[in-house]
Parts: C-alpha cells; structure tokens; sequence
C-alpha cells in the first residue's frame, strides 16, 4: 500500500519489543517492531501499556485477547456530506444529524489544573440530550477526547455504569473509544489500542446501541489486520477516524491513504473523518461522495465572532470577522461548509464523467 511504511529497517529499541521474538504471531507480525523508535521499558506505565508491562495480561483478558475478532452488526442510512459537532455551549444547529463529543456529556471527569489532567469522580450529564436544541435530533456521541479523558472513563465504565447510562440518555449512535495509535510505540501497545477501541465499540452494540467503529492505521500492517476485519463484517458500512491530531503534511497523508485504501477495496464502505481539515479535501477526489466531515469548527467560529463564506472563486472557505450575532453565525458557518463541500463533490462527479 502506497505512502505507508513497512518498517523494515530495524531502530535501536526494536529488539527490545518483545513482538521482534514473535510472541504475539499471527496477531502482530514480527517485522512491526522493526518501526519501534521508543523504549518499550515503561515501568509506570505512562500512557501506554507496552509488552514489557506487568499489567498487559490483565489488559489483554479484559478484551478477548489481540485478535481484532469482535464481530459488530450496527448499519448506517447515507449521511449528510458534514456533520456538526456541538458542545456544552446552548447553540443550535440547524441539522438532523450533528455529533457531541465525550468530554462535553460529562459534569465531571477529567480537570485541567496547572497544565495538568486530574482525574475525578465520573458524573455523566444525564439530561443533556433532553435540552431543546437537541429535539429531534439524531445525536451521534464521538468517543474522544484526552487520552487522561479516555483511559480514565474506560477503566471506570463498570463503576460508572457507562454504556448503559449513555443507552439510556437517547444517542442515535456512539463510536468506539480513540484509544492513542502513536507511531514509533511499542508495537504490542499499537495492536492493544486498536483492539481495546474495537472492542469498547463491540460493549456498546452489546448494551443496545448503535456502534460505529473507530479504526486507525499506520502502517501496512495495521491496515492488514484491519482489511480482514472488514472482509469478515460485511455488513459493517461506516467506520469513523479521529484526525483531530494530524495536523502536519505527513499525518495528513498518512490518513488520507489510509482512508482511500479503504474505500476502495471495500466499495460499500462510507466514513466519518472527525476533525479532518477541509482545505484538504483534494486527496481524496474520486470518493469524496463517501465520505463525511465532521468537526467543531461551526461552533467554535460563531463563538469567536468569525463568519466563514464559501469564496466561489478560489474554492476555499474564508474567515473574517462579524458583528453578527453568535446563533446567526452558527448558521452561517454551517452552510458555508455544506455548500464547499457540494460544490467539490460536484466538481470531481463531473471530472470522472468526463
């Protein structure tokens, strides 16, 4: 698969890894450890739980182990080109479809103090969906956030009766949890979090709720193992991934081949990419009509008093400040976003009947 690494050339933790013995074939191919650029000794087990962690059983019971067997059954109607994501801030949008964010359901959780995280107490917003600009919405709920935020709901969703709490709250659909695929990690630690986030999507279809999957890739290898997933779950027509952290050239092609290579050897398949700039539609052209956007940007804008206008001329969304009033610049800011998008989509339909 073109523009993603192999890892052949070995660094000087790969042998380190303990996959470069072998030990978790066929699940993780020995040759990922090869890509390995940071020590898998990680004794406190900060942000990652490595090969060499004493704890990594413990982990590995809890989700059935590394295989990526966790079968979902959850089917999606097509959805609108962009989706808004809202947030604790009372602003309506004016769609069917629009997303909320882990972080933004909750009362307490996770608190930034002195330019650290700290967990607390989890206490869900249980009555958010009940507000009026959510009526007759159909909300879909994007497991991401802060690792701290992530890994601290995930360990505590026993305790604090996740699943069921958000089944009971009214969301149309949730993804699984973003769990960090960081390159130059353990390679053990990459195979752990792609299967914990499936896993966690297979937890909500198991509780009732509609689940979308959260896939994420670098590599030739992790795309392999995701590719038979695919093929195994058939019926699976949508998955999600969270670009919200890929802001460089590189990160940004990474996701893009990832995305395309998807698309095109699953032909049913559509996506959401949460958090994907959209000056950088262009990679993805041909299938363009598959896939479907999905940030905070329409929000955010309004709250900073930028409207932002589709320049027809030079094919980009353009930011500019406004007196307007904050609820007409959410509209506005929405529309220019549908309208780009329409307009790129019929610009590549006409490229490929010609």
């Amino acid at each position: 698969m073109q523009d993603l690494p192999e890892y052949y050339k070995q660094s000087l933790f790969s042998s380190i890894c303990e996959v470069s013995r072998g030990l978790y074939s066929p699940y993780i191919d020995s040759n990922e450890a090869n890509g390995v650029i940071s020590s898998c000794i990680n004794p406190n087990n900060k942000n990652i739980i490595t090969c060499r962690s004493d704890l990594k059983e413990a982990f590995l019971k809890e989700i059935d182990g590394l295989e990526l067997n966790s079968n979902l059954f959850s089917t999606f109607p097509i959805l609108p080109s962009y989706i808004p994501i809202v947030d604790k801030r009372k602003l309506k949008v004016n769609e069917t479809y629009i997303g909320i964010t882990l972080s933004d359901i909750l009362k307490k959780g996770v608190v930034l103090k002195a330019g650290s995280f700290h967990e607390q107490d989890i206490l869900l917003d249980e009555e958010i969906l009940f507000q009026e600009r959510f009526k007759n919405k159909k909300v879909i709920l994007f497991n991401s956030g802060s690792d701290t935020l992530i890994e601290w709901v995930w360990h505590n969703r026993k305790e604090c009766d996740f699943f069921s709490k958000i089944k009971r709250m009214g969301f149309w659909a949730v993804s699984g949890f973003n769990f960090s695929v960081i390159g130059g990690e353990c390679a053990f630690a990459h195979a752990l979090n792609q299967k914990r986030s499936l896993y966690s999507a297979f937890l909500a279809e198991r509780n009732g709720l509609i689940s979308i999957p959260h896939v994420y890739a670098l590599t030739k290898y992790h795309v392999d193992r995701w590719s038979k997933w695919f093929a195994l779950n058939q019926n699976i027509n949508l998955f999600v991934i969270n670009c919200q952290l890929q802001k460089s050239n590189f990160d940004i092609n990474q996701v893009a081949a990832v995305t395309n290579h998807f698309l095109i050897k699953f032909p049913h398949l559509n996506v959401i990419l949460q958090g994907y700039p959209l000056n950088k539609i262009d990679k993805f052209k041909y299938s363009l009509d598959r896939i479907h956007f999905a940030d905070k940007g329409v929000i955010k804008y309004a709250q900073l008093h930028t409207q932002l206008t589709h320049d027809l001329q030079k094919n980009k969304i353009i930011a500019a400040y406004s007196k307007e009033s904050i609820q007409k610049l959410v509209y506005d800011n929405l529309t220019a976003k549908q309208y780009f998008l329409e307009y790129n989509k019929q610009m590549y339909r006409k490229e490929i009947a010609a």
